[in-house]
């Protein structure tokens, strides 16, 4: 429950900055720096728990490979819900990123979830292929 719980205390801050007022030119601004700051929070969340999701992939590729064959379903089904974790904790990533103006995070962020979403996949599909 503690990644959710961040999750929406960082959804919280965005919406929180983006009620900032916006009257002046610096009120812009703040406010604008304000969302970006909580943006970059709020797609780094997520971002932790896809890397998490991936080694519960990790850890039902083990245990279809040495766990109990009477019980072979349980890692194929760990593996297809830590495969939607990754790829839903993916998709809040990329949400968040338009109202970062740090080009180099943005970047650095989106190859890191192709990395983590076709690692996902693969270990998936092999965990499936072993049960």
């Amino acid at each position: 429950a503690g990644a959710v719980e961040e999750d929406s205390r960082a959804f919280t801050q965005v919406m929180e900055a983006m009620r900032l007022p916006k009257s002046t030119a610096d009120e812009q601004r703040d406010r604008d720096e304000a969302i970006a700051r909580a943006s970059r929070h709020a797609a780094s969340v997520p971002l932790e728990t896809a890397r998490l999701c991936l080694q519960v992939l990790e850890l039902a590729r083990q245990a279809a490979r040495q766990g109990n064959r009477h019980s072979a379903s349980d890692a194929g089904v760990a593996a297809l819900v830590a495969r939607a974790g990754v790829e839903g904790a993916a998709l809040n990533v990329l949400t968040n990123l338009p109202s970062i103006k740090d080009e180099a995070f943005e970047a650095a962020c989106r190859e890191e979830v192709a990395r983590l979403t076709a690692a996902a996949g693969r270990l998936c599909d092999e965990v499936l292929r072993l049960i």
